[in-house]
């Protein structure tokens, strides 16, 4: 995963951008199965690299803001739930996960919704 933030909506914060590259090793398993529907539960380890940079200057008065660039590596555990829908005849799996959670160190935390297409490439 790799992904671009920023506190545009927030008005009382320190304004920061950063980026994020995450790797995880998950598996899924199907706890309820109904073709070609399937709710399934999900987990695994991950290793985040985050940089970026906290508050841009602005009024030093008022929110004593000063511009601090950081870089930091966090590690944990994952945990999803998601609906997967299968198209057996053209090997595609559509996917939807509403909860998807990361929990590390140094109080690292993301959650996110996802939606995505799988593809096989070749059956068993």
């Amino acid at each position: 995963m790799i992904g671009g933030f920023s506190n545009a909506s927030l008005t009382d914060n320190k304004d920061n951008f950063y980026r994020i590259i995450n790797l995880s090793l998950n598996a899924n398993y199907d706890i309820l199965k109904a073709k070609p529907f399937s709710l399934f539960l999900g987990g695994g380890g991950f290793v985040n690299y985050s940089r970026g940079l906290i508050g841009t200057g602005g009024d030093n008065v008022f929110l004593n803001q000063q511009s601090e660039f950081f870089y930091t590596i966090y590690y944990g555990l994952n945990t999803t739930i998601g609906l997967r829908a299968e198209d057996e005849k053209r090997n595609i799996a559509y996917e939807v996960k509403p909860i998807s959670l990361y929990l590390g160190n140094k109080k690292f935390a993301l959650g996110y919704l996802m939606f995505s297409v799988d593809f096989k490439l070749r059956k068993h």
